[in-house]
């Protein structure tokens, strides 16, 4: 068996559910300080949620490529709609299965696998490489990336670019790369009304009623028509909750949640104004209120010489030119993108967060042999 395989069932047994991802990062820590990393333990967060994070360091910083990885995974849900146990990392056919095998474990095992085959040809004199692993990506992904690159940049870390291995890939490994993702703004809404009884209603004001206007409005409510880097901006209206216990009650609470994916066209403050202003459109400004959470802004990193090589890699690893895109989700790119050039390149998505996740064992040997490439040629 290769070694990227054995370091990636090494990874998937660990049952890291967000964000409790410490003893993976034991094993990560051991792993890398056996190549001669020196590696630092960044602990973050509050009693009530506690986040560790490695940041782990070779060679001359001064010219240094960083690696960002999670090793935090989502519940694997219902276990009887798994094949094999999600955290087992059974290989059949040709695929290793487990819950993380595509996002992101996988991309690290085959990074992990070509440091192994490189590490000893480069000269620490003159490059540097630099890993930032966290246990809070999946999760509120407060006290991960978020909260340590800022801490590093202040105390003097640099580096040419950033390589955040998340699974981008389309239909095949190298394919496509994103350098650039969309922002999430999540919303939630509380409608209050007159509760009363459906034989009466102009004893009462429908909450329910209210909160189907209000939501219509921000349906309504145009956006923009994307650029020539992002698709156009959306809402989706994820939860709708009157909390009604029997048929002839007449609600007077109504609560619903929602999120815009949101290109550069737009910013979380001004959806934020945008929301509300429709809203008061329709309902008296007495009657509504929001709240937000999570925002994470667009960002486009711009096309120059650390994004160009990984580009040329692919190509020369591949023979074809990896597509430019951002659609998808967040990454933690999104805290990276202010202090160096960011790019996130990985395996293909296809199974990340569904049941029987599982990823092809060829992919993850293309994989090491693209993310090997780009280290040779740091």
């Amino acid at each position: 068996m290769s070694r990227v395989i054995e370091i990636a069932q090494d990874l998937l047994r660990f049952p890291s559910i967000t964000p409790d991802a410490s003893v993976v990062l034991d094993y990560c820590a051991e792993f890398l300080h056996q190549l001669g990393f020196i590696c630092e333990r960044l602990v973050r967060g509050t009693d009530e949620e506690r986040v560790d994070n490695l940041y782990a360091t070779w060679g001359n910083q001064g010219n240094c490529m960083l690696f960002c990885g999670h090793l935090d995974v989502v519940p694997p849900g219902d276990l009887a709609t798994w094949r094999h146990d999600p955290f087992g990392a059974v290989i059949k056919d040709g695929l290793l299965y487990g819950r993380g095998a595509v996002d992101m474990k996988g991309n690290i095992a085959s990074y992990f696998a070509a440091l192994e085959d490189v590490i000893l040809e480069r000269n620490p004199a003159k490059i540097g490489l630099a890993l930032l692993l966290t246990g809070d990506e999946e999760g509120n992904a407060l006290f991960g990336v978020r909260a340590v690159m800022p801490e590093l940049v202040a105390r003097g870390a640099r580096w040419i670019g950033c390589l955040t291995g998340e699974p981008t890939s389309q239909n095949r490994v190298g394919d496509a790369f994103k350098h650039g993702r969309r922002g999430s703004l999540n919303g939630s809404l509380t409608v209050q009304g007159v509760q009363g009884h459906t034989g009466y209603p102009a004893r009462a004001d429908n909450a329910a009623h209210r909160i189907i206007d209000a939501l219509g409005v921000l349906r309504a409510m145009p956006l923009d028509d994307g650029n020539a880097n992002f698709e156009p901006s959306w809402l989706e209206i994820t939860t709708v909750d009157v909390g009604n216990p029997t048929g002839n009650i007449i609600p007077g609470r109504a609560s619903a949640h929602f999120n815009y994916r949101f290109n550069t066209e737009q910013s979380s403050a001004g959806l934020r104004q945008k929301a509300h202003d429709a809203i008061a459109a329709v309902i008296p400004a007495t009657q509504f209120s929001l709240e937000w959470r999570t925002p994470s802004e667009p960002y486009l990193s711009p096309h120059g010489a650390f994004i160009e090589r990984v580009v040329r890699t692919v190509q020369s690893v591949t023979g074809n030119t990896p597509t430019s895109t951002t659609v998808g989700g967040t990454s933690d790119s999104r805290f990276i993108h202010q202090h160096c050039p960011v790019v996130d390149f990985g395996l293909c998505g296809r199974g990340m967060h569904e049941a029987n996740e599982a990823v092809h064992l060829d992919d993850l040997h293309a994989l090491q042999a693209i993310y090997g490439a780009l280290l040779r040629g740091a």
